[in-house]
């Protein structure tokens, strides 16, 4: 059946971006063109267009798209938390485990650049109610992890220093780890989403506890 036509206002772009997803899953970035996508979606080649404008465009729709589904994904990590402390660790672990369940989506992080945050931090420095930081670092859910941090203070569980730096360590760490994961570097072959979770809890740990002997 012919799709064409049968979407209503804002409900093609989305209809686009799930059979990109779908592409992505599949068979990697490369897999995902304008004329592929269209032909998934059953409408005219010319309606991704519309959309995206060109192969660019739509790349950069889709990484934004995993961006918002890794911070949800934290998000919904660290309301399982039973603790601040708990929740600390356990958005790491997420992070991890997501970059492993999503391997391609994982590497379309880093297509999303909307600003630099070490830029815009230093930009707002001072301005509590700017929020500048969560919206320049929403690409890969810093916000997040600020967000994580800035309680767990708050709660009393979580060591006095800028929120900020401890994001930027937190997810250095995290997302090392995935990447040497998925590229095959602590596992024979692809790791499985055990190993991932083990690996992140041993990590999670480490980092909490810091390496210096006090």
């Amino acid at each position: 059946m012919s799709g064409r036509g049968n979407y209503h206002h804002g409900d093609l772009r989305s209809a686009l971006l799930d059979a990109s997803l779908r592409l992505l899953d599949a068979e990697g970035e490369n897999a995902v063109t304008l004329r592929e996508v269209a032909r998934l979606t059953e409408v005219s080649h010319s309606a991704p267009t519309h959309h995206f404008g060109n192969r660019e465009g739509l790349i950069e729709a889709l990484s934004a798209e995993a961006a918002r589904q890794l911070a949800d994904y934290l998000r919904s990590a660290t309301r399982a938390a039973g603790d601040q402390a708990r929740s600390s660790q356990l958005i790491g672990i997420a992070y991890v485990r997501w970059a492993v369940e999503h391997p391609h989506r994982f590497r379309m992080l880093s297509r999303f650049r909307p600003s630099s945050p070490l830029e815009t931090s230093a930009a707002h420095a001072g301005d509590e109610s700017d929020r500048a930081l969560g919206r320049a670092w929403e690409s890969v859910g810093q916000s997040v992890l600020v967000e994580t941090f800035e309680a767990g203070q708050a709660a009393g569980v979580i060591a006095a220093g800028d929120p900020l730096v401890l994001a930027m360590t937190a997810w250095a760490t995290t997302h090392g780890l995935a990447t040497l994961l998925l590229d095959g570097l602590l596992t024979d072959g692809p790791p499985t989403v055990e190993q991932a979770v083990h690996v992140a809890e041993e990590a999670t740990v480490v980092l909490g506890l810091g390496l210096i002997k006090r």
